[in-house]
């Protein structure tokens, strides 16, 4: 009797004979529970992003402008639902890099949350010609892309969310913001067909990435920090000379439109070149072993990795 009580004992400590510990199972009713504050934080600082960004606008655009406001919260809200689906039907993004859950909406998640409500208006205040506020909305998000990713990295804050979402709004700003201008004759239409060339390029990576090596991550790098530095500082210097009246297309246009392109374009040939080499030897070690190894491969923005045994 005393025997058996020693291994019912070992049992309920989930230790076997060898002193190894069960894997602990996650109560189905807290994750669901927790799932739905996480939910629940996400929409209410969502919905706060996006009423305070509207309100914000309404010094523009009301009381004369208010149908065209109304379409801005429109386009708006259309950005928020996406999120919206995208975000609720994927909550296992808020993880760690180690798998762990996020029970709270962390500092560096709102301030991507930000930026996602930031996108609708800063493309449409600036086809409106109101270059002024553009700017001013274009810092604040360029802001916030470089705070997020700090405070991430310094806090312990990074999440799958993070490294996902933050090309993601990367693109949507850029391809918004580019393709405004060329409709303004701000900029020419080759340096948008090198844009479009560029987040090609990302999805053809991507695509061969995954079917060749695995599932892939996206994550940040020192030559897409440095794009993305370089052509923020191209908008910010094009809306401020254009807000301010100067005519600056003939000279400095000359120096300043090839530059944008040739930036975009050394990104498109780094991101094939390192593609195909990590495809190839991926490939050779997903044959040899099974699995994808964890690789990281230049995509501009971002850089894009199967997913390994590391995490």
């Amino acid at each position: 009797m005393r025997e058996r009580r020693s291994f019912v004992s070992r049992k309920k400590t989930g230790d076997d004979r060898t002193g190894s510990p069960k894997i602990p199972v996650r109560d189905p009713v807290a994750a669901r529970r927790q799932n739905r504050t996480l939910a629940k934080a996400i929409v209410r600082f969502s919905l706060l992003c996006h009423a305070a960004v509207l309100l914000s606008l309404g010094v523009l655009y009301l009381p004369d402008g208010a149908l065209r406001w109304l379409e801005i919260a429109g386009y708006s809200s259309v950005t928020l639902a996406f999120l919206f689906v995208l975000l609720l039907s994927n909550l296992g993004l808020f993880r760690t890099a180690e798998g762990a859950a996020v029970l709270e909406l962390r500092a560096a998640n709102k301030l991507t949350l930000l930026r996602f409500a930031l996108v609708a208006p800063i493309v449409l205040i600036i086809a409106d010609a109101h270059l002024v506020a553009g700017l001013v909305l274009y810092g604040v998000s360029g802001i916030t892309d470089m705070a997020d990713g700090y405070i991430a990295r310094r806090g312990g804050q990074e999440t799958r969310f993070g490294v996902m979402m933050d090309p993601i709004a990367d693109i949507l700003t850029t391809a918004g913001v580019f393709g405004v201008l060329y409709a303004q004759e701000l900029v020419p239409w080759w340096v948008v067909a090198v844009l479009v060339a560029r987040y090609a390029s990302l999805g053809l990576g991507s695509l061969l990435l995954t079917l060749f090596v695995g599932p892939i991550e996206f994550k940040s790098t020192i030559t897409g920090k440095i794009v993305g530095v370089l052509q923020a500082a191209a908008v910010i210097l094009i809306l401020a000379l254009t807000a301010a009246g100067v005519q600056w297309k003939d000279r400095l246009g000359a120096y300043l439109f090839p530059f944008i392109a040739l930036i975009f374009a050394s990104v498109i040939v780094s991101k094939l070149v390192i593609a195909v080499r990590h495809i190839r030897g991926g490939s050779a070690h997903v044959g040899s072993q099974g699995k994808s190894r964890r690789l990281s491969t230049d995509l501009g923005d971002a850089d894009a990795q199967p997913r390994g045994g590391d995490g």
